[in-house]
């Protein structure tokens, strides 16, 4: 199924943007390059959202942010002197301009928001731009979707994947009021049920209650209270749990119950912290059993709850009902579905199981592992800023930008180290995305660029000399050499901390990294890999690439070549945008320019569109199969063996994933904590090859 709506924006490898606060989070959009003319409103009853698109500044490659704000809604003057500001910021004439606007107050404000703006105003229907919304937040972006079960006492939130099949859902819109749509398809939906209980209710009470003057106020409020000297329980009741029909002592069994029996000189004594964890609790259990109802009555599963009233508080998610339930991380639906987009990304066409694939290959649940990578990453950081000072040293403020990725990245690390699952599901890959990020946010789009420009300068040089051996072996030695070229090559990683220092020194040539590889037959399938390569051959091949340089040009092209040699069609799947010395698509394609000047094999190839580039999507030195470039999973539906090279890719990612056709997995362990995990050693190479 496709959306109904083409659009603007390129989804391409968006990710949540893990700076600023919990409730307004941007997303990052990184392929993003046509200028977008939209700023989108959702004017609620009590409050009004902010979405807009914003490039970095100064930075005018691809990529952007898509921003998100908040206003009460009775300050409209407010959220128009807001919108003022972001028109003057972003610079786009106001004749190109509009303003997409949904909810109540689109109407209500329709004509002063138009005047003082000076722009023109679409109004988008409120529910329509909810469903597209929270479709767009499902299928694009990860971690923006998780189910909370108090049941599971060591994560009660877990963050979810896209499921198999997104329709029917049922979506409970938290409001001022309270909103059900039962929706069956992209186009097709119906509001089966609502209830004026929702979050103006809890405002509204808490207002003539406490002394808050806020929602966020209210909310702070009930984090300190004890509802349990507000409510009656039902160990109150029964003086302890009644297990015959399954309540815990601590279950309310009426709300404010304790207020009623208090004597009227003690009913001023009850703490505005209690008062307001009761009532939370009173709105939430209400919202939660009417939406479970509703779900049942309707024989639907999933049910969907979205709204400020959420945004991931956790009294709110574990109220709002007694089963499991799936929440969105950042609740501007509305406003965010009111922008047009067009997904670009794809499952990964020949996984074995697209349902259960888990790109990451090691469980960091456990707290031991948590705290090595976190302290990994944060020992290894001065090394990077020095990285950086050295090879950017001629950008504009270098020295203030260093600093600042150093502080908001260890700022980071700190927060995973007491709230590891803050940004998501923990892993290897998250971590170095989010360092990754950290430096594209302090402009820092590519700091090895220089390293690799040289790196590739050297193996160029060293391209034909190492063809010319490869030719002159036997078949059956050459696969041999070819693949132990791929693992020396794949030594040249500057994202390994082990071997960046042996790069820093000059220490790590071409050979000396050769015989450092050891080769344990347990991961080694050399002689099942040959056997099939000398057959008939494949007909297509996808290759995913890792490092400039030697990995590149004299392990993988090589390579490649052999199998164009067999009449396999190859496909160079690389990075779309840089991440440490990682090939990007269109740096590959200058090598393979400078290689077919020489070398007649691959210009004949490229030539006749046997060899071909064709970027992953990704900016990310890991490889998540599930976010791969639309137009790579239509060119790879027919191929019938994947590589995927590299630590990254095919070790701290993919290592135990399966395939619907042949796979080789061939890289080098760097990191001594992963090859323990995984029962190798450093250095250890890996050739598996998996056959169908």
């Amino acid at each position: 199924m496709v959306p109904p709506r083409q659009s603007l924006l390129n989804s391409k490898d968006a990710s949540i943007h893990e700076l600023g606060e919990s409730e307004t989070r941007d997303i990052l959009f990184p392929h993003q390059q046509e200028e977008l003319t939209q700023i989108a409103i959702d004017i609620g009853g009590s409050l009004a959202k902010v979405v807009w698109f914003s490039k970095v500044k100064g930075n005018n490659e691809f990529g952007g942010r898509m921003n998100f704000e908040k206003f009460e809604t009775h300050n409209i003057e407010q959220l128009i002197d807001f919108l003022k500001g972001v028109i003057q910021q972003i610079g786009i004439p106001k004749h190109k301009l509009v303003i997409k606007a949904t909810g109540g107050g689109s109407v209500k404000y329709y004509d002063r928001i138009k005047e003082e703006l000076g722009v023109a105003v679409d109004r988008e229907d409120e529910m329509e731009c909810l469903i597209t919304g929270l479709n767009f937040l499902v299928r694009e972006v990860p971690n923006e979707v998780f189910t909370y079960d108090e049941r599971r006492n060591d994560a009660p939130l877990v963050y979810e994947e896209p499921p198999k099949e997104l329709f029917p859902y049922l979506i409970v819109n938290i409001g001022s009021g309270v909103s059900i749509l039962k929706v069956t398809s992209f186009e097709t939906y119906e509001r089966i049920s609502g209830t004026s209980l929702g979050g103006g209710t809890l405002w509204g009470l808490l207002s003539l209650l406490t002394d808050a003057d806020n929602f966020d106020e209210m909310l702070e409020l009930s984090k300190r209270g004890d509802n349990a000297n507000v409510d009656m329980l039902v160990g109150d009741i029964y003086g302890g749990d009644y297990p015959k029909i399954g309540l815990k002592a601590t279950t309310i069994a009426s709300s404010f119950g304790k207020v009623f029996k208090a004597p009227k000189s003690e009913r001023k004594k009850f703490r505005e912290e209690d008062i307001s964890r009761s009532l939370l609790f009173l709105v939430s259990n209400n919202i939660g059993q009417i939406a479970y109802l509703n779900a049942q009555a309707h024989g639907i599963q999933r049910i969907y709850f979205s709204g400020f009233f959420i945004r991931g508080h956790p009294v709110t998610m574990k109220r709002s009902t007694m089963l499991s339930i799936s929440g969105l991380g950042n609740l501007n639906l509305g406003a965010v579905g009111a922008l047009d987009v067009l997904p670009t990304n794809c499952s990964f066409p020949l996984l074995r199981s697209k349902e259960l694939y888990n790109p990451d290959s090691i469980d960091l649940s456990d707290s031991r592992l948590q705290y090595y990578w976190i302290d990994l990453l944060d020992n290894n950081l001065k090394d990077l800023v020095k990285l950086v000072l050295q090879w950017q040293k001629d950008t504009e403020n270098v020295t203030g930008r260093a600093a600042a990725f150093e502080s908001i990245f260890r700022d980071h690390l700190q927060r995973l180290r007491k709230e590891p699952h803050a940004y998501g599901k923990l892993s290897i890959r998250s971590l170095l995305n989010l360092r990754e990020q950290c430096l594209r946010e302090m402009g820092f789009n590519d700091i090895f660029e220089t390293v690799k420009k040289d790196e590739n300068t050297v193996a160029l040089a060293q391209y034909s000399k190492v063809v010319a051996e490869m030719d002159a072996y036997p078949e059956a030695e050459r696969i041999k050499h070819l693949t132990d070229n791929i693992l020396a090559g794949n030594m040249y990683d500057w994202g390994s901390h082990s071997v960046q220092q042996l790069l820093i020194t000059g220490e790590l040539v071409f050979q000396n990294a050769k015989d450092k590889v050891n080769h344990p037959a347990k991961f080694d399938d050399l002689e099942q890999l040959t056997k099939k390569l000398i057959g008939p051959g494949y007909k297509k091949a996808v290759i995913f690439v890792d490092n400039s340089g030697a990995d590149i040009i004299l392990g993988i092209i090589p390579f490649a070549r052999y199998l164009l040699s067999k009449g396999t069609t190859v496909i160079l799947a690389a990075n779309t945008r840089p991440s440490i010395n990682d090939v990007t698509c269109y740096e590959l394609d200058g090598i393979l320019a400078e290689i077919a000047l020489t070398d007649f094999v691959i210009g004949g190839a490229i030539k006749a569109r046997t060899l071909k580039v064709i970027g992953t999507g990704s900016a990310s030195p890991c490889l998540d199969l599930r976010y791969v470039d639309a137009e790579l999973g239509v060119e790879c539906a027919d191929a019938d063996l994947v590589v995927i090279e590299g630590m990254g890719r095919a070790i701290h990612t993919n290592f135990y994933v399966k395939f619907s056709v042949d796979c080789l997995k061939i890289a080098v362990f760097k990191n001594p904590q992963v090859a323990e995990d995984l029962g190798a050693s450093m250095y250890d190479g890996i050739r598996i090859f998996e056959q169908v």
